[in-house]
């Protein structure tokens, strides 16, 4: 049998509270049953249904009345009690203190008393042990199996420095957000430069836009040009039609020569001004031809053509500078991403809990940049993180429980449970065995 922690030896290693002795009475399915633990620590062993999960709450319940069982009292019995002693090293001297749960069928719920070693009683009991163990009813497995978010919960409220941590998972959430999008708009517009269908020659063309005006203007010019010019050829058909009308006048006048011949002079000397007035407007359309605008129309769709050209060419040169822009813009959030992950991770190895190769993110809990998930870390080494949450969870009472130790092999146990005891802890081990009724026995006996 292991040997006992006597009260000099605790103040001696300076160890802190821990399980010293456990006596059940009528409690669920156990009569009777007492346990001499003296701050070793120890495994239950048994089958399933003969008592192994009432020694751990008997052990429990007085330091948290959330493990309580429904039914406490033994079937027939109209009355139960629970007593735990615990004791080790506290606010620097040996203290040692006696947990009482009675229950009766009226207060199922039970009534805890607290008594020190020289059997004074404690006011107010429950806050008294909550205020002096903490989070005994952590359980390592269970919380190794939460969510992420739980279990990023708990890790960044044991840091001390989860505010800041917050602060600086924001600031990367929202760089890391900035870089992506800076990193696609680059892309496209890397894509939209590498895929346009000009050629450098039309690159060099294009560069440069045409001015409109001068053409606009001359249009303009050849527009009055050719209303002047369809003014002549007007005067001409009316000369012409002055013409036809004269002569037919003439032939009506003949009959009246004698009597109209000074008319007909006068006609004759007006024919002749109109015939001079023909032959020069002839003469003039022989020198003239009748302007055209389909030359300007070419032109003036060519320089618009030319100036879309011009204005796409222009796009991809402002398209080249946004995409060198963000690409820059792009690389600098990523120095500014890993700066701020660097003081992040100067935080945590700097807060009250850092253990070497934990890290985690707004999202996610790393081990040595591996994922900390079961199929990713073995299961030793995720209980040693889980023990490591526990320890910093409960400051006070060094006892860590381990629930359905089943999991684990002979050897891995028996690492687990040294390595707990390196760090100063008792642990409470429960084991399903097919051959043995419920029982306690130390961890030194069994491995």
């Amino acid at each position: 049998m292991a040997k006992k922690v006597t009260k000099q030896e605790n103040q001696e290693n300076e160890s802190d509270l821990k399980f010293l002795g456990l006596e059940i009475e009528n409690f669920k399915n156990l009569e009777k049953r007492k346990v001499d633990i003296g701050g070793q620590s120890i495994m239950v062993i048994g089958k399933n249904g003969t008592g192994k999960s009432s020694i751990i709450q008997a052990l429990m319940s007085p330091l948290n009345s959330k493990m309580l069982p429904t039914e406490p009292i033994k079937k027939g019995e109209e009355r139960a009690k629970i007593s735990v002693t615990i004791g080790g090293n506290h606010f620097g001297s040996y203290s040692e203190y006696i947990l009482d749960m009675y229950f009766t069928a009226k207060d199922k719920k039970g009534r805890l008393t607290v008594t020190n070693a020289d059997g004074e009683s404690v006011k107010s009991p429950a806050t008294f042990i909550k205020g002096l163990i903490g989070n005994v009813s952590f359980d390592i497995m269970k919380w190794l199996h939460d969510d992420k978010a739980n279990k990023l919960k708990t890790i960044k409220a044991l840091t001390g420095v989860s505010d800041e941590i917050d602060i600086i998972d924001i600031q990367i959430k929202k760089t890391k957000e900035d870089r992506k999008y800076k990193k696609q708009r680059a892309e496209d517009l890397e894509a939209i430069l590498n895929n346009h269908a000009f050629t450098p020659q039309e690159i060099d063309m294009y560069s440069r836009t045409i001015d409109l005006l001068p053409i606009q203007q001359e249009m303009a010019g050849i527009a009055k040009a050719q209303k002047d010019y369809d003014g002549v050829c007007h005067k001409i058909t009316e000369f012409s039609s002055n013409v036809n009308r004269l002569n037919y006048s003439i032939e009506e006048k003949q009959e009246e020569i004698l009597r109209l011949q000074n008319q007909i002079e006068g006609l004759n000397a007006e024919i002749a001004s109109n015939t001079e007035n023909i032959q020069k407007g002839e003469g003039w359309l022989a020198v003239h031809s009748r302007p055209s605008i389909e030359g300007i129309n070419e032109r003036i769709n060519q320089a618009i053509l030319h100036n879309e050209k011009c204005s796409q060419i222009g796009n991809l040169a402002s398209h080249q500078r946004e995409m060198i822009t963000c690409k820059e813009e792009a690389n600098k959030m990523s120095v500014d991403i890993t700066a701020l992950e660097d003081k992040k991770l100067k935080i945590i190895s700097n807060s009250q809990f850092n253990i070497p190769g934990l890290t985690f993110t707004d999202d996610d809990i790393f081990l040595d940049n591996i994922p900390l998930e079961e199929g990713q870390v073995n299961t030793a080494r995720l209980f040693e993180i889980g023990t490591e949450v526990a320890i910093a969870m409960n400051p006070n009472l060094k006892v860590i429980f381990l629930h359905d130790a089943s999991l684990f092999d002979h050897e891995a146990l028996k690492t687990i449970i040294r390595k707990v005891e390196e760090r100063g802890y008792q642990l409470v081990v429960e084991l399903v065995s097919e051959d043995n009724e419920a029982e306690v026995r130390f961890t030194e006996e069994v491995l």
